[in-house]
């Protein structure tokens, strides 16, 4: 490994440095972006897309507009500028995205182009000045054609290494322990250092311009459209990634990490792979078996995914240690194969060392255009039409179509490939469908109850790893988990059966709480904001929800829901449900958010949410009730039994400007308590309030900071808890 670096070191030196200074200032400021657009947008597939796609399409523009112009000459001073302004514009980000975003969510555009406008207006300029370095440097770096491929290669794989050093260290390290405007800062002083530094250069060294000839050399079509295939195939695969792995390690700012850094620790390798390649076979033959081989690599990720991700997921080890071993067996050999082809074009596609530039330019914009368009299509529409498998499938058939074209007729097809590949499709063909429904949120998986019949049904909800509801349509008394007892038991302690309120459901899942207050307080109103339609949807197809029930959905991530309304009646119960196993939005636990729903609520309202931790770390239960005494003066903790127990739990916390009274809650008795025949000393333990004592010991034991927009490390506090847990 050290020879490895210190190769790299002597073919590219110091140009090699910058590479993979802006590359890992690049990664961190995608990172960092999905967390400034989630108190607008929410966390899901649609704004991660939105963020690489706007960094895809800026990357495009700064490496085709800049290569076209090195023609005439790029000098280090014009490099440094840019990245002098690039500073600047990261350095206020924080503040542009507060300013943009608190807009944006109050007005009527939708969730996807809400992700949009303020991804392009956050990313778009930065992007671009970053991405313009790179055709620079290759120009800087190549003498001769003889060996431009490695020498592309390598660059790439500069650029590929600070990606991963930027990945990998906002994602476990700076969004887990700063503040984002501190890592923004950071990254902006960084990228100062390096433009001073360019801008003072002595001797300013400038891209060589092509002399003597004039002569107009047209770059073939198939090249551009190999280029812009690849750039598709691979920011799909990365998109699709994510869903395809979080049955198995949910959603969350870790698998993420592991999916970027594996696809960009491919992008590393195979870019030194192919340049190697790309020196020794100049013609098409290499090319046809990269692309042919990364549509084999395709389907041998597919079949992992669906047989034996679950295997690997039975394997004790630490959740971010898990993600990314998921996320390197399945899509490293993919992203590393098809990282092969982008030196292999470079160098087929140029006959002149002056244009090596312009070339690598021009193909790496319509490999970015090609990835802009695949994390757009597979983020925004491919993944909910198609689901996860028939889309791997599809890139995989695509590529090896592709590459079989390349090779005929100078190497027919393999016999023996062929009846291999037969199988890795036969055995997809006939795997039980994973999800009932796949949406941009969750793998959704309905199964039959222990007991269920045809005359009384039962239901499990499933997404993704969760299992979050039991469902039984014809007795919504029913109430499957202890948190919704402690729910149904708020609303006992204030109304009878016939007072009409009013109620907010933050999640929808089975809509088992909303259904039993239709069916048990007939005069009570409720919403429901549930981010997913398709939740609803399964509701309505399995679960027997009417279509004309009184229940009003709002099918939008609850903090846009609540920026929106112009209901004038305010809610008396809000309910939390949305922290789902793994994976916790975490823009729904911040302070800002509690003051921005409090606004929403009546006087003596009071806000219930269950969340999951373990009382031996307790570190997201403290972060948690320190930020709701932030917004209200009463906050009160029910961990379903009488103190708080080691092992992973269901909490249910409840904040109130209005203080409960002990004595009338311990005399109350639900509808669905009485309807479930529970024992009194089962239904105590259940609904059991902690002292106030106990609760600031335990707060006192377990010091954290409250959660803000800018500082909400909710994965770190629970890592250790889902870790003992699976």
């Amino acid at each position: 490994m050290y020879n490895f670096f210190l190769d790299l070191w002597k073919r590219v030196g110091w140009v090699g440095f910058i590479a993979v200074v802006v590359s890992a200032c690049l990664m961190t400021m995608e990172m960092v972006a999905g967390r400034l657009l989630a108190p607008f947008v929410g966390v899901s597939i649609v704004p991660w897309a939105s963020v690489i796609a706007m960094v895809f399409v800026s990357m495009a523009g700064g490496y085709g507009i800049v290569g076209i112009v090195m023609q005439r000459g790029f000098s280090l001073r014009t490099m440094g500028g840019g990245l002098l302004i690039a500073a600047i514009w990261i350095g206020n980000m924080n503040l542009l995205a507060s300013w943009m975003g608190t807009s944006l969510a109050a007005s009527s555009f939708s969730l996807g182009w809400i992700a949009l406008i303020l991804g392009a207006t956050l990313l778009c300029v930065p992007t671009f000045l970053l991405a313009a370095v790179h055709p620079v440097l290759i120009a800087y770096l190549v003498q001769d054609v003889a060996s431009f491929g490695k020498t592309v290669g390598t660059l790439n794989a500069c650029a590929a290494i600070g990606s991963i050093i930027g990945t990998f260290g906002t994602g476990f390290i700076l969004l887990m322990w700063f503040s984002l405007p501190a890592v923004l800062g950071g990254v902006a002083g960084l990228l100062l250092v390096v433009a001073i530094g360019m801008m003072l250069r002595r001797v300013p060294l400038t891209a060589k311009v092509a002399q003597g000839s004039t002569e107009s050399r047209r770059m073939k079509p198939a090249y551009l459209a190999f280029a812009w295939m690849t750039g598709f195939v691979l920011m799909a695969i990365e998109v699709v990634a994510a869903r395809a792995l979080a049955p198995q390690v949910g959603v969350s700012i870790f698998t993420w990490t592991a999916i970027i850094g594996a696809v960009l620790l491919g992008i590393t390798l195979g870019n030194v792979l192919g340049g190697i390649i790309a020196d020794k076979d100049d013609g098409s033959l290499g090319l046809g078996q990269a692309i042919a081989w990364a549509g084999v690599a395709i389907v041998v990720a597919t079949c992992f995914v669906e047989v034996g991700a679950p295997t690997l997921g039975a394997v004790n080890l630490p959740l971010p240690l898990r993600t990314v071993l998921f996320a390197l067996v399945a899509f490293l050999p993919p992203a590393l194969i098809i990282a092969t082809i982008g030196p292999q074009l470079v160098r087929v596609a140029t006959s002149h060392v002056e244009d090596v530039g312009k070339t690598a330019g021009i193909l790496s914009a319509w490999n970015t255009f090609g990835g802009l368009v695949g994390a757009l299509t597979s983020g925004f529409w491919l993944i909910s039409w198609m689901g996860t498998r028939v889309l791997l499938t599809s890139l995989a058939v695509l590529l090896i179509l592709v590459g079989w074209g390349c090779l005929w007729p100078q190497r027919p097809w393999n016999t023996r490939l062929s009846v291999l590949l037969a199988v890795f499709f036969l055995i997809q063909l006939f795997l039980p469908r994973a999800c009932f429904l796949e949406s941009h949120y969750y793998c959704i998986v309905v199964i039959n109850d222990v007991g269920s019949t045809s005359q009384n049904p039962g239901y499990i909800l499933r997404l993704d790893h969760l299992v979050h509801s039991y469902v039984h349509p014809l007795h919504p008394e029913t109430l499957g988990y202890g948190y919704e007892q402690v729910y149904a038991h708020l609303i006992a302690l204030r109304h009878t059966q016939k007072d009409p309120f009013s109620s907010l459901f933050i999640g929808g899942g089975g809509y088992v709480l909303p259904r039993y207050l239709e069916a048990s307080y007939p005069f009570a109103k409720s919403v429901v904001a549930e981010i997913d339609p398709k939740v609803t949807e399964t509701s309505y197809l399995r679960f027997g929800l009417s279509r004309n029930t009184t229940i009003e959905t709002a099918n939008v991530d609850a903090r846009m829901y609540l920026s929106r309304s112009t209901k004038k009646q305010p809610f008396e119960f809000v309910f939390g449900d949305a922290f789902n196993d793994f994976s916790v939005p975490y823009h729904l636990t911040t302070v800002e958010f509690h003051r921005l729903l409090k606004t929403h609520m009546s006087t003596d309202g009071v806000y219930a949410l269950n969340i999951i931790d373990d009382a031996r770390y307790g570190q997201f239960l403290s972060a948690m009730v320190r930020t709701l005494q932030v917004v209200w003066k009463q906050v009160y903790v029910a961990p379903g039994a009488a103190n708080f127990a080691p092992g992973r739990n269901t909490i249910v916390l409840i904040a109130t400007d209005k203080e409960i009274d002990p004595i009338a809650w311990k005399g109350t008795m639900s509808p669905a308590a009485q309807a479930a025949q529970m024992n009194q000393e089962e239904y105590t333990r259940l609904t059991q309030l902690i002292s106030h004592e106990s609760v600031q010991a335990f707060l006192r034991g377990h010091p954290v900071p409250i959660l803000t927009d800018a500082f909400a490390p909710t994965d770190r506090y629970l890592a250790p808890v889902f870790s003992d847990a699976y």
